[in-house]
């Protein structure tokens, strides 16, 4: 749960200092975070209300930044109205896509599949998964055993250098993995099952 954020001005007046004090301060935002955020105030409170609701910041400003700000700039064009009306209507998609990313069930490119048709179709979440085929795991648990017990043994060199103290080397066989899997599983339960098996 993200530490809740405390404005000293009510939400009705736009102090734009008081906004970028909390995100400097409170969730560690870069320049590039703040100037997107900066726009306009309803951004500001879309991003505070999933921080309220326990999503980690910069997990929320990540996604806000980056692939929704091509839809953001178009509404902004239209009118702040616009702009409110589409944030208010795309809260509950973002919050379902938000919960699917902690699960940790998808790859990275795998998410910004979902995100991109989540932004441009009205389909919920679930729907997306379904139709990609990302609502069953690609890789099952006894398939990533076998993999990964493929790849250490298909690399005794460097699981020497592994067990004498490089742990650096697990990004290989993090690599050696994703590719053997086609990039179908998360680098992280990869990096878990490796470490168990080279124990």
């Amino acid at each position: 749960m993200s530490t809740p954020h405390q404005l000293t001005t009510p939400p009705t007046i736009y102090r734009p200092y008081e906004y970028i004090k909390i995100c400097k301060e409170q969730f560690g935002f870069h320049k590039e975070y703040l100037n997107a955020l900066l726009q306009d105030k309803a951004l500001f409170d879309f991003l505070f209300a999933r921080v309220d609701e326990g999503f980690e910041p910069k997990t929320v400003a990540k996604w806000m930044v980056g692939p929704m700000k091509p839809v953001i700039d178009e509404m902004q064009m239209q009118g702040s109205q616009e702009l409110e009306d589409f944030l208010t209507k795309f809260a509950q998609p973002f919050i379902d896509f938000l919960k699917l990313e902690q699960k940790k069930m998808l790859v990275d490119n795998q998410l910004k599949l979902v995100f991109e048709e989540l932004l441009h179709s009205k389909k919920p979440v679930a729907d997306i998964m379904k139709d990609k085929g990302f609502d069953t795991p690609a890789v099952s648990d006894d398939d990533l055993v076998n993999i990964v017990q493929t790849v250490i043994n298909e690399n005794p060199a460097i699981v020497a250098q592994y067990k004498g103290g490089k742990e650096t080397t697990i990004g290989f066989f993090v690599g050696q993995v994703m590719k053997k899997t086609g990039g179908k599983i998360n680098p992280q339960t990869a990096q878990q099952e490796l470490k168990k098996q080279l124990q």
